[in-house]
């Protein structure tokens, strides 16, 4: 899996992922995504359109996150997901 960030507009950030999301990669993509809320990010876009596969390893890191910045007043949000991701978290 690849993981690319880019800074937004807003003060938040923009991560792309690709690949497969799964058991072995949700580690990776759960400490990249602590990094981004340990400098201070509150909003964080998730670009998924290059996701193929997500295993529940990956839906609960997803959520983790959705969670911890609710609860700071940040935002969590999947955009552009691929057709196997948007069936999955449906």
């Amino acid at each position: 899996m690849e993981i690319e960030r880019k800074r937004m507009a807003d003060d938040g950030i923009a991560v792309a992922i690709s690949g497969r999301l799964d058991a072995h990669w949700a580690d990776q993509l759960d400490r990249e995504l602590a990094d981004v809320v340990r400098e201070g990010t509150r909003r964080i876009r998730l670009d998924m359109g290059a996701i193929d596969y997500v295993s529940s390893a990956g839906i609960r890191i997803l959520v983790k996150y959705w969670k911890e910045l609710r609860t700071i007043t940040g935002s969590f949000r999947v955009v552009s997901p691929s057709a196997n991701v948007r069936k999955i978290l449906a």
